[in-house]
Order: structure tokens, then sequence, then C-alpha cells
């Protein structure tokens, strides 16, 4: 009997998973990505900073800036549909700021 329910529980799990649509999975591989991304980033621009290559520098702080810029993005607009305003507003500007100057 056990046997007849974990069947019938993996094919659910497998019904779920595979009916995922695609803007999820890619939002999901974002949201996953975000912190390696930055840390990578960080350390990789510093490292490149040392070095004397600025132009490397800058450009490995500002994809992560960029990618977590989206996300943030993404989450403010969810929030403006939902009728919900936060501080979240400040760190996009402060974000694309950094990043126009």
């Amino acid at each position: 009997m056990s046997d007849s329910v974990h069947r019938s529980a993996s094919s659910s799990t497998e019904a779920t998973a595979g009916s995922a649509r695609p803007l999820d999975i890619a939002l999901d591989l974002i949201r996953r990505a975000i912190l390696p991304l930055t840390v990578v980033g960080l350390g990789g621009g510093l490292a490149l900073a040392w070095a004397g290559n600025s132009e490397g520098a800058a450009l490995a702080w500002a994809i992560p800036s960029i990618a977590v810029a989206i996300r943030l993005a993404w989450s403010i607009v969810r929030d403006l549909v939902d009728g919900q305003v936060g501080v979240d507003v400040i760190a996009i500007l402060a974000i694309v700021g950094a990043l126009l100057f």
C-alpha cells in the first residue's frame, strides 16, 4: 500500500515540476543566482582594482548591480500592482544612479 502512495506522490510532484512556466523557472534561477553573482562580482572587482585594471573592476561591479536592479525592479512592480509601496523604490534609484555616474 505504501508503494502505491509513494508512486502517486511522486507522479504529482513530477506533474507540478513539469507544468512550471518558463518565466517562473527563469525567475527562480535569477533568485538563486543573485547572491553568488554579487559575491563573485564584488571579489572580482576588488581583485581587478588592486591589480590596477579599473575598467575591468567597473564591469565586474556593474554586472551584479544590473542583475540586482532588474530583480528589485520586478519586485517593486509586483508590490505596486498589489498596492504596496516600500523603501525598495529608494534602493532602485540608488542603484540606477550609481550605474549612471
